[in-house]
């Protein structure tokens, strides 16, 4: 009689890292199960986050280097300190 293969994915406790230890998911109560889900969403948007600054910097970053041509290029002189007005 031939054994049935073992199927990793279904045959194998799904485990879950937290706070430095592992735990079997079909383990976990619904409450835990949402918590969970929430951490991960929550990393996701984190990572979406630090992306989405990293590109606001770079585009800032090229678009103060365009500026700084174009200032040049247009001949646009800095203002003297004494000649701003404020009021």
């Amino acid at each position: 009689m031939a054994k049935k293969p073992i199927n990793m994915a279904t045959d194998s406790p799904q485990l879950i890292n937290f706070d430095g230890k592992s735990y079997d998911i079909s383990t976990l109560t619904d409450r835990a199960a949402e918590c969970f889900n929430m951490l991960v969403r929550l990393q996701t948007d984190w990572t979406e986050a630090q992306y989405e600054v990293k590109k606001v910097e770079t585009a800032q970053q090229k678009i103060v280097g365009d500026l700084k041509v174009i200032m040049v290029e247009d001949n646009i002189k800095p203002t003297k300190e004494s000649e701003i007005v404020t009021q």
